[in-house]
């Protein structure tokens, strides 16, 4: 795999500027432990030369692994430039082994050689530990001028050229504003930090009677009410005095009750603040689980007004006339800090605010947002990332890629996942990014890095990684992963390694565990052939969600099996439950089209099936002999992908039927992506390019396209 990832690099372009600088050497030439390294090697060699000379009775093997381990690490040494990460530790565990060796030479013999070696080691180790010192130098003044460089450059940072205001028209608009650069906005207060105000003139009486909190005790009221005996009722006079005073206190709880210009930006601010709530509420109701039916209409209605709460948004954010001061502008509201400060201010972790401060900042054109955006999401908790994912996903903000690709290598394993996550749901993946990252050491990170690699541009070298980690790798989760990968760029090696995979699980009776299961079926019935219906039938056990790939497979072979299974009483049988029954039922309406729907008084629903065995016997008997074994069928009729795109254009289909519908989609060599989590109306425009596509003679006359047919991949 190692010479796949060096062959895939050779083809990532060169970055260009003073980081290239670094990454290909050091400032002015290569990395000072670069000769070091050649020198040492060199000695190290003749060292090697020179143990042939002594007594057949010294035990060698010490010294020869240790030296052997420091040439490894020297040859590592020269192959690294200056800015990798481990180009220094490489430095020195070259210099530990060296060490190491010494050591070992002075235990294996007091002769004079032997000193004379050990000595020549230890100088070696010397110029190692002097190299280490100068690469340190020579790192700290290539970031130094990194830094200035950047430091520069935001400092020259113009903002995006201000933009008419235009309304979001059912996605959001990307907006262009009259700012500032954003400042960087950190908490730095820690969680567990209560103030406490100094008690130090405070009456101890006093402080005993309001210990709760301001609260009120018997003894405040019984004095209050003594108090109150022995004052005279006030005149009307007196009354008037207070007023004012009082109407000072109520506009100070209540800031928007303010007289002037202070009143009428806190009016401004509440109105921000609501426009963020809505925002956030629109976004939790967009989520689904599998089996929930997705209403486009409802749907569309939440993300109206999500980008009509985000153009409210921006305009808060532009200048306007106040009443306080007529024909002065006031600048408008920092619609960008208050969403920062909107985010921060929930009691508990709240992806709803998490989701609309991140929704409204990269919203907005500039770098500096989506930096603000990504600094935000590193002050949050994890219980929020899913939900600020989903906001960088339907973000228009076309700096997100270059940002999320240098948020891959961030050392929390959470936020890279997160970065690789969404990178390939935007399809923003850089070969180039992932490829560091496919044998880190966290396993999640890996699995991001690997399934990123199956929406990468650059597909041969993709496929090439890909293919080394199935023929080396021995976790099932990392090897379905990069299967998946190689099935989505269209590789046949994907399905192959796959079933090989799977026969030997067979032939030793092993068992997968219910997730791998369920996609190895999936990626089965979705991409394989004829010939894999009997593996798909040897991995049915019944569970939840399991009968959706027989479905979509459409072998009439399986129909058979699919109705037995629905008697749960047979002994021997799998007992499928409810919902296993339901799933078995409807991957038979998907095979066959039986119209079995169940009696209900809303009228026919093509997702509510008959389950009742015996129904399913009856009409199999009769309509049997018209299913061709060599024909794959959808709902009855030979397969094509347009039934794919209606049932996604379907109103009321179970989200997660949606969801494999585009996963299937996917596979084919298409013009458009369907992504089932985008806004409605860039989905129905989507669905509409691919029923031209698939509709036009050409296309209908393609073999690959022809009705009936399995998919077939090509490279």
């Amino acid at each position: 795999m190692t010479d796949a990832i060096n062959d895939a690099r050779l083809s990532v372009p060169a970055v260009a500027g003073p980081a290239a600088a670094v990454q290909a050497g050091a400032v002015g030439g290569c990395s000072p432990a670069h000769e070091a390294g050649k020198l040492s090697r060199d000695v190290l060699e003749e060292v090697l030369l020179d143990l042939k000379a002594w007594g057949g009775r010294v035990d060698r093997s010490a010294i020869v692994g240790s030296i052997e381990q420091a040439l490894q690490g020297l040859h590592a040494l020269e192959g690294s430039a200056l800015g990798d990460p481990g180009h220094l530790a490489r430095l020195e565990a070259a210099a530990a082994m060296v060490k190491q060796a010494a050591a070992a030479v002075i235990g294996s013999s007091l002769e004079a050689t032997a000193s004379a070696m050990n000595a020549r080691l230890l100088g070696v180790a010397r110029t190692l530990e002097q190299a280490r010192e100068a690469t340190i130098d020579a790192l700290v003044l290539a970031q130094q001028s990194l830094v200035d460089e950047d430091v520069a450059r935001r400092a020259q940072e113009q903002m995006p050229p201000p933009e008419r205001f235009r309304l979001s028209r059912g996605v959001p608009r990307l907006h262009a504003m009259v700012r500032e650069v954003m400042r960087t906005h950190v908490d730095v207060q820690p969680d567990d930090f209560v103030h406490l105000a100094p008690a130090a003139d405070v009456d101890h009486d006093e402080q005993e009677g309001f210990a709760h909190d301001g609260e009120l005790t018997e003894r405040d009221i019984f004095d209050a009410e003594a108090n109150f005996a022995d004052d005279e009722e006030p005149s009307p006079v007196e009354i008037s005095q207070r007023l004012p005073l009082l109407s000072e206190q109520i506009a100070a709880a209540v800031p928007m009750m303010r007289a002037g210009l202070d009143g009428e930006v806190a009016q401004l601010k509440r109105l921000l603040r609501t426009c963020l709530e809505d925002i956030g509420a629109m976004s939790l109701l967009r989520r689904f689980d599998d089996d929930e039916r997705f209403d486009f209409e409802g749907v569309r209605r939440f993300e109206r007004r999500i980008c009509e709460c985000l153009d409210a948004v921006v305009a808060l954010g532009q200048p306007f006339q106040t009443s306080a001061e007529p024909g002065v502008p006031f600048a408008g509201v920092d619609v960008l800090a208050e969403a920062v400060q909107y985010g921060r201010d929930a009691l508990t972790a709240d992806p709803a605010r998490a989701f609309a401060r991140t929704f409204v900042l990269t919203s907005i054109a500039g770098e500096d947002t989506v930096r603000a955006a990504l600094l935000a999401l590193k002050q949050s908790p994890p219980y929020t990332y899913r939900a600020q994912a989903e906001a960088f996903v339907l973000s228009p903000n076309k700096a997100l890629g270059p940002a999320l690709r240098k948020l891959a290598r961030d050392d929390d394993p959470l936020v890279a996942g997160l970065a690789l996550d969404t990178l390939a749901r935007r399809d923003e993946v850089e070969i180039g990014v992932v490829l560091p990252l496919v044998e880190h050491p966290v396993e999640e990170v890996r699995l991001g890095a690997i399934a990123a690699l199956g929406r990468a541009k650059e597909h041969r070298a993709a496929a090439q990684i890909l293919i080394d980690i199935c023929d080396q790798e021995l976790d099932d989760d990392i090897f379905v992963e990069a299967v998946e990968g190689l099935i989505t760029l269209g590789y046949r090696a994907g399905l192959t390694r796959l079933r090989e995979r799977l026969d030997e699980e067979e032939a030793e009776r092993g068992v997968l565990p219910e997730q791998l299961r369920m996609r190895c079926m999936q990626l089965l019935g979705m991409a394989g052939n004829a010939g894999d219906y009997a593996r798909l039938l040897q991995l049915y056990y019944g569970d939840v969600g399991q009968a959706l790939a027989l479905g979509f497979h459409g072998h009439p072979a399986l129909v058979a099996e699919l109705i037995a299974a629905l008697d749960s009483s047979r002994e021997g049988g799998l007992y499928l439950g409810r919902r296993g029954m339901r799933d078995a039922a409807r991957a038979l309406f998907r095979i066959t089209g039986a119209p079995l729907f169940q009696e209900r008084p809303s009228g026919q629903d093509p997702y509510d099936i008959v389950t009742d065995q015996r129904v399913w016997l009856d009409w199999w008997g009769s309509n049997e002999e018209r299913f061709e074994p060599t024909v794959r069928y959808r709902y009855g009729k030979p397969f094509s992908l347009l039934s794919s795109v209606e049932e996604l254009a379907r109103d009321r289909a179970p989200f997660g039927v949606r969801a494999a519908c585009a996963r299937e989609l996917s596979l084919y060599d298409l013009p458009e992506r369907v992504s089932v989590t985008a806004f409605v109306r860039d989905q129905e425009q989507k669905l509409s390019v691919l029923r031209d596509f698939l509709t036009n003679d050409v296309v209908a006359a393609d073999p690959k396209f022809a009705p009936g047919r399995w998919l077939t991949l090509l490279r």
